[in-house]
This record gives structure tokens, C-alpha cells and sequence, in this order.
């Protein structure tokens, strides 16, 4: 039986999320580890629950989803074929999900 699928960080996610908790901290530390925890234990189901989230409704496939946690916003794509999931962005909720996506290079 598998393990679940394998979580992997695009370049440049972690890092923002990391960002935002921090943001988040130096208001509350309180809350920002309650974020925290709240995204860690969603993140943990993804493995089991790769389709947990609904599809991003601004890219027209279905791999690519969009998991919502407090003010959070995590896109990721399901990769069957490797049972990979790729943590591509992370955003505030008020940010323009159009922009998810887009790299500051661009």
C-alpha cells in the first residue's frame, strides 16, 4: 500500500510563507502559531488527501488546486503519474489570487 503522496516546496513558496508568519508574529506570536499549526495539519492530510482542496478556478486544470487556511491561500499541483504534490505559491487572501502565480522575474 503507498505512504501518500510526496509534498515538494517550489522555489521561492516556503520562503514567502515563512514571510507572512513572521508578518504575523511580530503583531501576535499567539497567532501566528496558531497559523502555523493550522497549516501544518492541513498540510499533513495532502499526502492522503490529494484532492482535498477544490480546483484554483483561475487556471482551467484540475491538478491545480487551491487550499485555503485562515486568511492563506496555498496553490498546489497533483502530479498523479509521480504521486507528487508541488506547493507552488502562497498568498494572503488579500492579495490578487491573479497574481499567484506570476514570478516577480516576469
Amino acid at each position: 500500500m503507498s505512504k501518500g503522496y510526496r509534498l515538494m516546496w517550489a522555489e521561492g513558496a516556503l520562503e514567502r510563507l515563512y514571510e507572512m508568519l513572521d508578518t504575523i508574529a511580530e503583531r501576535s506570536p499567539a497567532k501566528a502559531a496558531k497559523v502555523r499549526d493550522q497549516l501544518m495539519a492541513r498540510l499533513a492530510l495532502l499526502p492522503e488527501l490529494p484532492r482535498m482542496a477544490p480546483p484554483f478556478r483561475l487556471i482551467p486544470d484540475p491538478d491545480i488546486r487551491q487550499l485555503v487556511i485562515e486568511r492563506f491561500r496555498l496553490i498546489y499541483q497533483v502530479n498523479d503519474e509521480q504521486e507528487l504534490i508541488i506547493l507552488l505559491a502562497v498568498q494572503h487572501g488579500r492579495e490578487d489570487p491573479t497574481k499567484a502565480l506570476v514570478s516577480d522575474e516576469d
